[in-house]
């Protein structure tokens, strides 16, 4: 696990980098991988709010128990795999991994990669760009 150490107004807090894991298609599959891309989570946040898929900050609207086990793994792990996502007149939609997603946008994170179909990335770096290549996960003080 990498740590970093960031100055508050509260003191010192650790951050963490999170290791991200990219899932290959199966076996057997005729396709093409998907690519993977940067994105800015405040500017994607704000086309997906237009999604009925959307999870407001906290959790409340999630589905069964996914939000908070989200941070339950955090406090066991430090990789997690990417998020599935496609664009629908440019609202993101998911395939897996909106409650990651969504845990993490309300714990800090500002950058995350995620899994597009092949030729997609260009689009999605127009709409959603960033230069960060780590995302930083900020524990609690």
């Amino acid at each position: 696990m990498k740590f970093l150490r960031r100055a508050d107004r509260w003191g010192y807090m650790a951050s963490r980098i999170i290791d991200w894991r990219f899932i290959p298609n199966g076996k057997g599959w005729d396709v093409e991988d998907d690519e993977i891309i940067w994105l800015d989570v405040a500017a994607f946040d704000r086309a997906w709010q237009r999604s009925d898929q959307y999870i407001v900050p906290g959790g409340a609207n999630g589905q069964d128990e996914r939000y908070p086990r989200i941070g339950k793994w955090f406090a066991a792990y430090d990789h997690c795999d990417m998020a599935f996502v496609s664009l629908d007149d440019d609202i993101p939609i998911f395939t897996n991994g909106r409650h990651r997603y969504s845990w993490l946008r309300d714990h800090g994170v500002t950058a995350m990669p995620f899994q597009v179909s092949p030729g997609a990335s260009a689009n999605f770096g127009r709409l959603f760009p960033t230069h960060d290549r780590s995302s930083i996960l900020r524990d609690s003080p």
